[in-house]
């Protein structure tokens, strides 16, 4: 299905009784009756022409496609070529901004890209990149490994978007699991597209704290992932109100060097 937004050269504003429609590149602008600000607001975040019931949306919505005021939003596959690009979106989009989130190396997402290209999506606006969303096959569940919205697009619901699609190719090819790892910020996000979460701790035995025994009957363990001679993995399970300040807390008591969310979607 086709969706398009506004172009990324057109701002709208909620004025008294009108809404004001700026096209900042061609330096021209009009308003329309304040009725049509709802509409704006899905506009905003991508629609489909089909999706469009009412009548004189769909008028406003094709006069403002004549006018070059739309763009079309669209998801394609990312091709080996250019990973080189979409792994500089990333760095400014995704690891600049989480300093503790450890990239995974260029050679194993090049390898995947390659394997199962379909889990490897690029959002574009036209022809710019504006998102990433890719994954690979673990064990019984499909990981999505990274996601990212350009700066200047979030708030636009276009995270929803390529989740949605991930989420799409998935039942396609008969997952049943999505899990994802995420950081404190990443919470809200996570939970408005219903993925439960749980939260991994890694633990080197030489440095598990005295009280480690009574620490795991406190929290439910749900799996250890990782039992060797140095190395301790546990999921566990969130607290029905998750603090942000989780992870931190969690990391001190078990004097853990690394903790994570763990988001996980029964397809």
């Amino acid at each position: 299905m086709s969706m398009f937004t506004l172009s990324k050269n057109v701002k709208y504003r909620e004025e008294k009784e009108s809404v004001f429609i700026a096209d900042c590149k061609n330096l021209r602008d009009f308003k329309v009756n304040k009725e049509f600000l709802p509409f704006f607001g899905m506009l905003r975040k991508g629609l489909a022409e089909k999706g469009i019931a009412n009548k004189r949306e769909k008028l406003l919505f094709n006069d403002l496609k004549k006018m070059r005021l739309l763009a079309p939003l669209q998801f394609n596959n990312i091709h080996p070529g250019n990973y080189a690009v979409v792994k500089d979106f990333l760095q400014r989009n995704l690891y600049l901004e989480y300093p503790g989130l450890k990239s995974r190396g260029f050679e194993l997402l090049l390898h995947k890209l390659k394997e199962c290209p379909e889990f490897f999506i690029g959002l574009y606006l036209s022809k710019d990149l504006i998102g990433v969303i890719q994954g690979f096959p673990r064990d019984d569940y499909l990981l999505m490994s990274e996601i990212a919205i350009e700066k200047k697009f979030r708030s636009r619901d276009f995270g929803e978007l390529l989740a949605a699609e991930f989420e799409r190719r998935a039942r396609k090819k008969g997952f049943k699991k999505i899990k994802a790892g995420a950081q404190d910020k990443a919470i809200d996000f996570y939970k408005r597209i219903k993925y439960k979460p749980s939260v991994l701790v890694q633990i080197k035995k030489r440095d598990a704290p005295a009280n480690l025994a009574k620490l795991l009957k406190k929290y439910k363990i749900l799996a250890k992932v990782q039992d060797s001679k140095n190395i301790l993995v546990l999921e566990l399970a969130c607290p029905k109100s998750t603090p942000r300040s989780l992870l931190k807390k969690l990391e001190k008591e078990f004097n853990a060097f690394s903790t994570q969310y763990i988001f996980t979607k029964n397809l």
